[in-house]
């Protein structure tokens, strides 16, 4: 378990002083990667078994909006693990204490080379089966139809250190899409992406979105399906 200390900065906060989501997925993974660092099992680690960490499948549910300059911290350990899959879960909290997030995250480790999936059966970390109150990520599929397409060429500024689209680019993708109107009337309430293929530099992407008042949900598709996510509206 760690757990590690941060601050909303300007460059975390939308057009309201609202932290965003994307900005709160991208310290959540970075807490787990220190997590993973201090125990032997970082990306760092990982490179000497020409191996790295993909992020499968990711939930987060807010309790409340930080705004900018609000100081926080984020606990995260490793909640499962199995042959293919590990789960970490990650609580937010603000300076008094409180819960403002929870998230569940589930990872896997791929070849950096061959791209194909490796067998965990060599990990030897402690687990802790602890419930948090938050549901593990939801498997989302194709919608019946799509009301909203875009395309998206993936540029430099969406690749990752794994040379792949960085995991919190597509939940940014998303918002845009959505749009200022909701965004000024409506606060996220449960997030839940899952992540199929790999999207790289170069690669023309579709973006497709649905949505009622209460709930969007979106797909990323190249020659076949690269992710899907939804978001429950509060």
């Amino acid at each position: 378990m760690l757990t590690c200390n941060y601050k909303v900065h300007p460059k975390d906060v939308d057009f309201a002083g609202r932290m965003t989501v994307v900005a709160l997925g991208d310290y959540i993974l970075q807490t787990a990667g220190e997590d993973a660092d201090s125990r032997g099992f970082g990306v760092r680690d990982l490179e000497k078994r020409d191996s790295t960490w993909v992020l499968s499948r990711f939930a987060i549910e807010t309790e409340r909006t930080m705004s900018e300059h609000e100081y926080f911290s984020i606990t995260t350990w490793v909640e499962s693990l199995d042959r293919i899959f590990t789960t970490r879960h990650h609580e937010v909290r603000d300076s008094s204490g409180n819960v403002t997030a929870r998230a569940t995250t589930q990872w896997s480790v791929i070849n950096r080379t061959t791209r194909s999936l490796v067998s965990l059966e060599w990990l030897d970390c402690a687990t802790e089966p602890r419930d948090i109150g938050i549901s593990r990520p939801r498997r989302l599929r194709l919608a019946p139809s799509y009301s909203l397409e875009e395309r998206h060429r993936v540029r430099y500024s969406d690749i990752d250190f794994n040379g792949h689209t960085n995991t919190t680019r597509y939940i940014g993708w998303m918002l845009d899409m959505v749009g200022m109107e909701k965004l000024e009337r409506r606060t996220v309430k449960r997030l839940d992406a899952n992540f199929i293929k790999e999207s790289r530099y170069g690669e023309t992407l579709v973006l497709r979105l649905d949505e009622t008042d209460d709930e969007s949900v979106f797909a990323v598709v190249s020659d076949s399906p690269v992710m899907f996510a939804s978001i429950a509206w509060g």
